[in-house]
């Protein structure tokens, strides 16, 4: 940018004037031709280029060009360049969470100033995680349900239960309600992961198959197939790297 060169003198001809930027990005180059009678003539050569500026989820991820740290967060990459346009340049973030490092995708660099690298966190090691979870704290629940016990619900998942077992647990003299768990749907398409107030925070739909039965004085009398839907939130615990159940909506009808 405001570069001024002078060639010459030259003797008057036809000539190809051409322009090259190299830097740490990469290179590009302009050319043209230039008809020289006499004097001094005045001709303009840009290569192309941009001056970057980069958005994501995740401001504090680290950018990589081509592989290589750039040394600059998402947030720092703001107008940086210039950026040659004829390289093969492609670029991704990289997001350390307690789970381990994710990548965003890679994109390769063309003719808009702005790219967004958004990173989705919820690689398969946390998926894993998430679910295993999310079946842990139902067998729980259930089974506290069934032997009249919220103490069963491991802390601190317990606040969370203690509104579904004061919903579902039997309240009647004789006549008993117990829970026979067949399927926990895990609906790993409708899982999110964000981070609210500096905590990691996952909000998943869990579908559970089960079995009402109905006892008297311990002997069963009846059972019968059930469904609950769950809108269950896992909140991260950087102390103990661990996941726990910090909120449910029950969408069951």
């Amino acid at each position: 940018d405001n570069s001024v060169s002078e060639i010459g003198p030259l003797l008057p001809g036809k000539y190809n004037i051409k322009v090259k930027l190299s830097n740490e990005y990469g290179e590009s180059e302009a050319e043209k031709p230039v008809q020289l009678l006499e004097g001094t003539i005045a001709t303009a050569l840009t290569p192309p280029a941009e001056y970057i500026t980069l958005m994501s989820n995740y401001p504090e991820a680290k950018v990589f060009i081509n592989e290589k740290n750039t040394k600059l967060t998402v947030k720092e990459f703001n107008n940086i360049g210039p950026v040659p346009l004829e390289s093969d340049i492609k670029i991704h973030g990289e997001m350390t969470f307690p789970w381990g490092t994710i990548k965003s995708k890679e994109i390769t660099l063309a003719y808009t100033p702005s790219l967004r690298l958004d990173i989705d966190p919820l690689n398969d090691v946390i998926k894993e995680q998430l679910e295993e979870e999310y079946r842990s704290f139902y067998h729980q629940l259930f089974e506290a349900l069934n032997n009249e016990d919220l103490s069963l619900v491991e802390e601190p998942s317990r606040a969370a239960a203690e509104k579904l077992y004061n919903r579902y647990k039997s309240t009647a003299l004789i006549f008993k309600d117990s829970y026979e768990i067949t399927e926990i749907l895990w609906e790993e398409s409708a899982v999110a992961l964000k981070r609210e107030n500096g905590s990691y925070i996952s909000n998943a739909l869990v579908n559970l198959e089960l079995n009402k039965n109905k006892t008297i004085l311990g002997f069963p009398i009846s059972s019968k197939p059930d469904k609950l839907s769950f809108q269950t939130f896992l909140t991260y615990n950087p102390d103990n790297a661990s996941w726990y159940v910090s909120s449910i909506n029950d969408l069951s009808k």
